[in-house]
């Protein structure tokens, strides 16, 4: 599928599994700075979700090296996205 002019691929299950391992590190290092009282409550979910959306983004084969500003726009996209479902979910 092509998004504005990038060539999404779909991913391997290794990739989708390191996708996994790689956000539960990123989430698990702002619980801590969450527990540390080194951010807030939100500014965490923000980091966790902008986090998860890059590796998201970059598991289908975005890339701000190659595509540029179009993938700075998907990217932050994926994280918008993750942030609202959050947000939905948590019922913050």
């Amino acid at each position: 599928m092509k998004l504005m002019n990038i060539e999404l691929k779909t991913p391997t299950g290794r990739e989708l599994i390191n996708f996994v391992f790689i956000s539960a590190i990123l989430i698990a290092a702002v619980k801590l700075l969450f527990i540390n009282n080194v951010v807030s409550m939100d500014n965490a979910m923000s980091l966790a979700c902008g986090f998860t959306g890059g590796v998201l983004a970059s598991i289908h084969g975005v890339s701000i090296k190659r595509h540029g500003f179009p993938a700075v726009i998907l990217i932050s996209i994926a994280g918008v996205i993750l942030l609202f479902l959050a947000r939905l979910f948590m019922g913050s």
